[in-house]
């Protein structure tokens, strides 16, 4: 959006007092910010986007108001809006504004060089009416021309200015997000977008700024159109490798810049500006403004000063911790839930040693490479030399490694991007107090004094100490109530085994000698959980959230505007797929009932056809000596006076019938 200064507010240097105003930026389209990881700046007034007549009214009311062009077709028009409303009221300025754009150096890219013969001489201020822009902006550079234009009509009431901004870096990240984002998750190698051989006019956010605020004091200013870069003139793939030098593994590899698209890792926009290539040079800004310059030099020469705003901005603080405590005491298991809940390195000897060696030959195994660098090649041939070292000593030890090596492992683990951009948790080690000192008592540039004038490594040594403590038999309880696959995986519960290191560990910790207070002298102050304790059903979660009331709230990357909106996609679609198995699960269920029910009845019909059956054959079983006596003593003489009936028809058929069967009735036998 714009931000606007006025009358009233923070005092300056010079005594002067401003007040700073300004839109919301609601133009987030897609996952390739993190601007909501800025909120608004306390001090700042909000001014409402809701009509163009209350926002002519704020311009109206400040003295400087500035636009940002370069991020988005939506300010582009917004800053077309404020600059034309101001000049259609130019009339009803009662003192003098001036307004400010901030454009990029998109508008000098395809922009022949002065000398043919010397293509490498930079550009400046003197050769922008030939500027020719980018195929993508030349909205912008029409927008460029409007705004210095318009600022000629009544000078003594409306002065305007274009400032050419080089990529912008410094406090956070913009443009550079992206390749800072992936050193800092320890990426094996950073991609140039193409070649990485075209030249990128820098800037730092704060030189930018102060060039601005020299803009709105001065009043001797001639140029309406200015240049705001650094001395840096780099490449793109310059400065890639200076941000994985400071932040990373310090390899680089070329890639195919239409893949950064493709992969949704950065926009079209980003693209355009980090594949420029522009060699250009601020006059102005170095003979007519009084810079209290931040980073004159370029962005590479002063990386460690980006890397540490950038921690800073984003709140990218290492979370260093280390657990100490006797064996199964849970040191592992709370390492690695706190690793996973932190979303930083879970750090133990083992896996320390793995890694490192396998890092050893894996360099080893390159030797004769022909794509190998001389510098690498050297590297290969010294990790050859100390991979026979370390065998040796394996041979010698009994496979056991010296105290050297395994320092020296830590040590590099430590070092590694992983740990130094996210932080660890340490797993048992030190064990000794004289470990910690060969560790982390290093007399380097790193070491650092505090208030006792001890050095230590501040950039290796742990942040936070927690202790856990328990009594013996709670141990050996404890281990003894373990499942078996959990005994096997940890050999060293064996009864024996463990025993053994639970004596080795009493006996360097004791209340004199401890590597804890190698720490505690160092400011360091341990946390002390007492494990040895009834928790009730959750054994590990009370415990836990003493371990994070001392460690403090993860300090990692959160999420941002668009890994929110990929998130709540995926869980969007995992819940309608969850609902559609459920949907299937009920039909599948109410076939089932149907399939039963049908069963059901068609079970209960052919049990009452059978029932029915078996009635009529136990009827006509019951009956058949009643029938049988009717046929043979009743129907034939019945049957004949019937049929006799018929015959004469009487007038009384009842008294002829009984009258019949009386004269006929057969007699009975003897």
């Amino acid at each position: 959006g714009d931000e606007e200064e006025g009358g009233d507010g923070a005092s300056s240097a010079e005594g002067k007092k401003y007040v700073v105003a300004g839109t919301i930026w609601d133009d987030r389209p897609d996952v390739y910010d993190d601007r909501d990881t800025f909120p608004v700046p306390k001090n700042v007034a909000v001014v409402p986007k809701t009509s163009p007549e209350q926002l002519t009214k704020a311009w109206l009311q400040h003295d400087v108001i500035i636009y940002s062009i370069m991020d988005s077709e939506r300010q582009m028009r917004e800053a077309e809006e404020a600059i034309q409303a101001l000049h259609s009221n130019i009339d009803a300025i009662q003192k003098k504004i001036t307004f400010i754009c901030i454009s990029s150096c998109m508008s000098w890219t395809k922009t022949k060089p002065t000398d043919p013969e010397e293509p490498d001489t930079p550009l400046n201020e003197d050769d922008y009416r030939r500027r020719k822009p980018h195929a993508n902006y030349k909205e912008q550079t029409a927008l460029e021309k409007l705004v210095v234009k318009l600022g000629k009509t009544d000078k003594s009431k409306l002065s305007t200015f274009v400032v050419a901004a080089g990529l912008l870096y410094g406090r956070g990240e913009r443009v550079f997000h992206q390749l800072f984002k992936d050193a800092w998750h320890g990426a094996c190698e950073l991609t140039t977008l193409g070649s990485g051989n075209g030249r990128l006019p820098t800037i730092h956010i704060t030189d930018l700024c102060s060039l601005l605020r020299n803009l709105s004091e001065k009043a001797d200013i001639r140029l309406n159109y200015l240049v705001a870069v650094d001395d840096g003139q780099h490449t793109q793939k310059e400065i890639i490798k200076a941000i994985s030098d400071a932040m990373g593994t310090g390899k680089v590899e070329t890639g195919l810049k239409e893949l950064a698209v493709l992969s949704r890792l950065m926009s079209q926009l980003d693209l355009d500006h980090l594949t420029m290539n522009v060699s250009i040079e601020s006059v102005a800004m170095k003979e007519a403004m009084n810079i209290d310059w931040v980073a004159e030099s370029g962005m590479i020469e002063n990386i460690e000063l980006v890397v540490k705003e950038f921690r800073d901005a984003r709140k990218l603080i290492p979370v260093r911790v280390t657990l100490f405590g006797p064996p199964g005491a849970g040191k592992s298991t709370f390492a690695e839930k706190l690793s996973k809940e932190y979303d930083v390195p879970h750090l133990h000897m083992a896996q320390v040693i793995e890694e490192n060696m396998r890092a050893l030959r894996k360099s080893v195994a390159r030797i004769g490479q022909e794509d190998l660098e001389e510098e690498e090649e050297t590297q290969a041939q010294d990790d050859k030399a100390m991979l026979g070292e370390i065998e040796e000593v394996l041979e010698e030890n009994g496979g056991r490694y010296s105290e050297e090596h395994l320092l020296m492992f830590w040590r590099k683990t430590l070092t590694g991007p992983a740990c130094r951009n996210q932080g660890f948790i340490m797993d048992g080690f030190c064990k000794t107090t004289d470990q910690a000192k060969a560790l982390y008592d290093q007399e380097e540039e790193d070491a650092e004094e505090d208030e006792d004038g001890i050095g230590v490594n501040k950039k290796l040594i742990p942040d936070v100490v927690i202790v856990l403590e328990a009594s013996n038999d709670f141990l050996k309880d404890r281990v003894m109530e373990m499942p078996e696959q959990e005994v096997v995986k940890r050999s060293h519960y064996t009864e024996e085994k463990f025993t053994a290191k639970l004596e080795e560990y009493r006996a360097q910790n004791t209340d004199d000698v401890t590597v804890v207070n190698y720490f505690d002298e160092r400011e360091i102050h341990p946390t002390t959980i007492n494990v040895d304790v009834e928790t009730g059903q959750d054994t590990f979660e009370p415990f836990l959230e003493k371990m994070r009331k001392a460690i403090g709230p993860p300090r990692n990357y959160g999420e941002n505007a668009g890994s929110r909106r990929t998130r709540l996609k995926r869980e969007k679609a995992a819940e309608e797929k969850r609902a559609q198995r459920e949907e299937e699960e009920r039909q599948r269920q109410v076939q089932a009932d149907l399939r039963e029910v049908r069963d059901a009845q068609a079970q209960w019909s052919r049990k009452y056809h059978e029932l029915k059956l078996q009635e009529e054959e136990a009827l006509v079983e019951r009956t058949a000596p009643m029938r049988d006596y009717l046929v043979k003593h009743v129907m034939p003489t019945l049957t004949a006076g019937l049929t006799e009936c018929m015959k004469i028809r009487p007038e009384d058929p009842v008294d002829f019938l009984a009258e019949f069967l009386f004269k006929h009735n057969p007699e009975p036998d003897e």
